[in-house]
């Protein structure tokens, strides 16, 4: 378990099997399953010192279960490096507009410094697998710095491309009044059943959008009331914008002209966006059946929009301008290239590797003798291996989805009750 677990008291059971939870925490102190040490501009040496922290007994608690565990796939997770990119990347690229070289003096090598202590804490972990091993080491992502903030769904709304029922939510007395209780939310599980029957009403969205509209300035799209009957787009979360196929532009026979005209509409005016100061946010914008395919690309996003090579962010809250400048705290954002590291049998050395993150898995698999599924979009990685070995002469074995789910036993009843059981206790129902 990691992210978004919630914090070990002690008694979180938080690994399977169950008895791991407490030997981890009598061998690492009451384990920490991820940096909760909160970001504030002033307080750098102790969220660095957490990172530091965490990451030590991340990577402990690794070789630990190495050399003592059987294993056929042994899968680790660290989340530090992401953690301190997001808040202290601005002190070590002097292209941030929050870039200070005074602080960069003091901060600048802070990112730098926790990939070296996990450098040398993957060399230790090398020692402990075998020659005959296959080690991958791959990010989701890379990393770039975050210069500005762009809400879509408020400029959708200024476009008339998103209705509103009634105004949007201001700052006043109410928000002042939901804060503290919001937070007590947050906090307390006993308020959270408390307040449990509010969920999904209209009321709690009501309520939500002025705490957030108090807090933040801006409201989040989930606590905002959207006329869906005449919302022709929207975006759910940050970068994708959908087409709303219910609203009445798009009954009837001329559904699919609409949709063409209204995507190439969108795309051409997403195109022309320039930032508050008049400059072009060089934009790139996809058509989501351009990338996606498969049984539920209907389900996916219509548009994907990334502006100035991922450095202004894309943000779905309403309210406020369509601009936020670069801030202190969130001052690192993710990129698309991350990288990729592998040394074991049959793997070429010193080789540069092109590969895409849909490809790991098969790799995976390929190297276990497992299964690859057949509607994967990602193949082995070949250019990383000699034509001689194993990995390269060996059929790739192939299951279908709808084979692979025959072949799957299903839950019981009371397995299905211990599940959710386990997720409440957790914290996520």
């Amino acid at each position: 378990s990691g992210f978004p677990a919630p914090a070990n008291d002690g008694r979180l059971v938080f690994t399977y099997p169950e008895e791991l939870s407490p030997q981890l925490d009598r061998r690492f102190g009451q384990y920490e399953l991820q940096v909760y040490e909160s970001y504030e501009p002033g307080k750098e040496q102790a969220f660095i010192d957490a990172c530091k922290r965490v990451a030590e007994i991340h990577w402990e608690a690794a070789h630990w279960l190495a050399k003592t565990q059987s294993w056929d796939c042994l899968a680790f997770v660290s989340l530090t490096i992401d953690r301190a990119s997001h808040y202290l990347w601005r002190f070590m690229d002097p292209d941030h507009p929050e870039y200070d070289r005074g602080q960069a003096d003091c901060w600048g090598g802070a990112i730098r410094d926790l990939y070296c202590l996990e450098d040398g804490h993957l060399g230790r972990l090398l020692e402990v697998v075998g020659e005959d091993d296959l080690v991958l080491v791959t990010s989701d992502h890379g990393f770039c710095g975050r210069h500005r903030t762009f809400y879509i769904n408020e400029w959708l709304r200024r476009k008339g491309y998103l209705k509103l029922k009634g105004r949007l939510v201001e700052r006043g007395w109410l928000g002042r009044l939901m804060t503290p209780v919001v937070d007590l939310y947050q906090r307390n599980a006993w308020a959270r059943s408390l307040m449990a029957p509010l969920r999904g009403t209209a009321a709690r969205d009501r309520l939500m959008s002025h705490h957030h509209a108090h807090r933040r300035g801006r409201l989040r799209m989930e606590t905002v009331p959207i006329d869906w009957d005449r919302t022709v787009a929207y975006a759910a979360d940050q970068h994708r914008i959908y087409l709303n196929e219910q609203a009445y532009d798009f009954q009837g026979e001329a559904f699919t002209k609409r949709y063409d005209e209204v995507l190439a509409q969108l795309a051409d005016e997403l195109d022309d966006i320039t930032d508050d100061r008049g400059n072009p946010l060089s934009a790139d914008v996809l058509k989501g059946r351009d990338i996606y395919d498969g049984p539920f690309v209907e389900e996916g996003p219509d548009l994907l929009v990334f502006f100035d090579n991922y450095r202004c962010d894309v943000n779905s809250s309403l309210g406020g301008s369509l601009f936020g400048e670069s801030s202190l705290r969130l001052s690192g954002t993710h990129h698309p290239h991350g990288l990729i590291m592998m040394r074991g049998p049959g793997v070429r050395p010193e080789q540069r590797i092109e590969a895409d993150i849909v490809d790991i898995a098969p790799t995976i698999l390929h190297a276990l003798d497992a299964p690859v599924l057949a509607e994967s979009d990602g193949q082995p990685i070949w250019a990383a291996f000699d034509e001689a070995s194993e990995f390269s002469r060996r059929p790739v074995r192939q299951i279908s989805h709808a084979e692979r789910a025959r072949k799957e036993q299903a839950w019981s009843a009371e397995e299905e009750a211990e599940v959710m059981g386990r997720l409440r206790e957790l914290g996520y129902l």
